[in-house]
């Protein structure tokens, strides 16, 4: 399917990675109690936290948008492609940081799972990318990217549920 717009799209995208974010606020107090790592990865939720805050401003700003007449440059797509460049960039410093930090024991799996939802939603940054990148350049873009980005996000969403779940066990 080709489109112009993509609003419905985003507007399930930024629920998504909005749960991502509380997800990771939860983690990170759910660990309050250990301590050094919890020291270890408060930084880096606050990094993961402020991408996503960037990236809902974005999906807010282009749900708003008025898109230029047929022919006319798309500016919040051209912008938009190198904002989630960025993001896509930012998110792979938060995944090293995050896999330099050296769990409990106890936590090592809901760790793990932390950073594949930090991966996924890399991904997904980067599927937008090309699809904004489509907008920019033709005015049009086949929407299998958007799907492919929300399918991508709620996977995120989905692991970082499970690495809360291993956590709280891991906590009895």
């Amino acid at each position: 399917m080709i489109t112009s717009r993509w609003r419905l799209i985003l507007a399930a995208l930024i629920l998504a990675v909005g749960f991502a974010a509380s997800g990771f606020i939860a983690y990170s107090r759910l660990h309050a109690r250990t301590g050094t790592y919890e020291a270890e990865i408060a930084p880096i939720v606050e990094r993961y936290n402020s991408i996503v805050r960037r990236w809902n401003a974005f999906v807010d700003e282009f749900n708003a948008y008025t898109p230029p007449a047929e022919g006319q440059p798309d500016r919040l797509a051209t912008n938009g492609v190198t904002l989630t460049n960025r993001l896509a960039t930012d998110a792979q410093l938060a995944i090293a940081q995050w896999n330099a930090v050296t769990p409990p024991t106890r936590l090592t799996e809901s760790h793990r799972l932390a950073s594949e939802a930090m991966r996924v939603t890399q991904s997904a940054f980067l599927e937008m990318s090309m699809y904004l990148e489509e907008i920019a350049m033709h005015g049009v873009a086949f929407s299998d990217r958007t799907e492919a980005a929300s399918l991508k996000l709620a996977q995120a969403s989905e692991l970082l549920d499970r690495a809360r779940a291993s956590a709280r066990a891991a906590a009895r």
